[in-house]
């Protein structure tokens, strides 16, 4: 009897050492999730890192299935399938985005050339002044360097323009993922309750939920007040390369 008893305790012990490794990572990539999906709205975010990012999320919650109640892994599987449904659709908006960045990046370098071709023009007119050259050679140069400077200032137009297509791309993106905070924060809520019942890891439901509903509203309208700062027409000129990335919700 007591070596049967021994062996069930073993036996539980070992069933609950397999649903600590597996669960607890889960939880870790549940509450993860909107991080990783908030990373996706910027352009300059790296693929690679954002796919195995969601990667690392869909394998942990996948791992349920092995050991999880059927409402643990109702719970996982719809949060799973959520999550993967807007990453999908981020990453095709994200490739429109990329595009806008590099066009915003190739002007700001053709520009920067322009403004050193200027500065060599200008150069050349002291030049000629300081050197006491001819009225022609002198008319020349100026020729030049006003072409150089029509043809600077509609690049620089073309770069604002550009500038203002990629940010409101990127507030596209915010914008979808706003509208679907509070769905994805309810269920990172519900599939994180499930898997802490199965650990009996007690915690006030309602708290959570409140905490959950709470954060989703706070991140849905920071993510309305960027939406609305990106689509600005009145922006200042990025001097390079613009950028931004968020993250929502839990995590």
């Amino acid at each position: 009897m007591h070596l049967e008893d021994a062996a069930k305790q073993s036996e539980a012990k070992r069933r609950m050492d397999l649903r600590r490794d597996v669960f607890l990572p889960a939880l870790q990539e549940a509450a993860k999730a909107s991080h990783v999906l908030g990373e996706m709205t910027g352009a300059e975010t790296d693929s690679a890192k954002a796919n195995e990012q969601m990667k690392a999320v869909t394998a942990a919650l996948a791992g349920i299935h092995a050991v999880g109640s059927a409402e643990t892994v109702t719970a996982t599987f719809h949060l799973a399938q959520f999550v993967g449904e807007i990453f999908a659709e981020l990453a095709i908006r994200r490739a429109e985005s990329v595009a806008k960045f590099t066009l915003v990046t190739q002007l700001a370098l053709l520009i920067d050339k322009e403004l050193a071709n200027g500065n060599a023009l200008t150069e050349m007119m002291k030049a000629c002044n300081l050197q006491g050259g001819n009225a022609v050679q002198f008319a020349r140069v100026m020729q030049q360097w006003e072409g150089q400077q029509k043809l600077l200032a509609t690049m620089i137009e073309d770069r604002d323009k550009a500038t203002l297509r990629y940010r409101q791309s990127i507030a596209r993106s915010i914008e979808y993922l706003a509208k679907n905070l509070s769905k994805l924060t309810e269920l990172q809520s519900g599939a994180i309750l499930a898997m802490r019942r199965e650990l009996d890891l007690s915690i006030d439901e309602e708290v959570v939920k409140r905490i959950a509903s709470e954060a989703a509203a706070h991140g849905a309208n920071s993510l309305d007040k960027l939406t609305r700062f990106l689509q600005r027409n009145d922006l200042d000129s990025p001097s390079g390369q613009p950028s931004a990335s968020v993250s929502a919700g839990q995590g």
